[in-house]
Parts: C-alpha cells; structure tokens; sequence
C-alpha cells in the first residue's frame, strides 16, 4: 500500500526532530545568537537501514553558520530511523528545519 502524503510528512518531521536534538546538543555557535525565526531545507539521502548517504543544502536560512550547524547535524544524527517500508524506494528525503531564538 501506498503511503499517504500526511504518513510521509510524519517520517520527514521524525528525521528533522532527530537533526535539530543534534544541534540542541551540541550547542553550534550562530544558532544561540538567533535574533528570528528562520528556517533550513536539507535533503537526507538514507540507506534502507537509515545510514546517511549524504546530505545537501536545499534552501539556505541566509546565514552560513546556521547552515553549517544544520549540515553538521545531519552528519552527527545519522545513524536515522528505517525509512517506511512502503516508500516506493525513494531514498531521498527534503527536511525542513526551523530554528528560533532561545528564550531565558
């Protein structure tokens, strides 16, 4: 069966929530400095058991060490979950990542 559009979009938020505890977790300069909202496109090219293939920039937040902090993320946060059995084996998945000011 198929998945749906709403399965998919579950996966591709479980991977960005597994990349943005990364950056949680290792604390990258330009990220606490945050002054807005902005948000990070990355394309996560996975193997069938989850290992990173490569990731790639999409759409850039306009500031480079965020982008560096995303794209090292996605390196330290593999290995990721198994991508769904039924995914019509696409190995390719495009993850939003939104990063916002930290609040005291």
């Amino acid at each position: 069966m198929p998945q749906t559009p709403e399965e998919r979009a579950t996966y591709t938020e479980l991977l960005a929530a597994k990349v943005s505890s990364e950056v949680d977790y290792l604390r990258y300069p330009g990220v606490s400095e945050l002054t807005r909202t902005i948000r990070v496109t990355l394309e996560l090219q996975l193997m069938k058991n989850g290992a990173l293939i490569n990731a790639r920039l999409i759409k850039s937040s306009g500031i480079e060490k965020v982008d560096e902090a995303a794209y090292r993320a996605a390196l330290a946060a593999s290995p990721y979950p198994e991508p769904p059995p039924d995914n019509d084996n696409q190995d390719r998945f495009e993850v939003e990542l939104v990063f916002s000011p930290k609040r005291l």
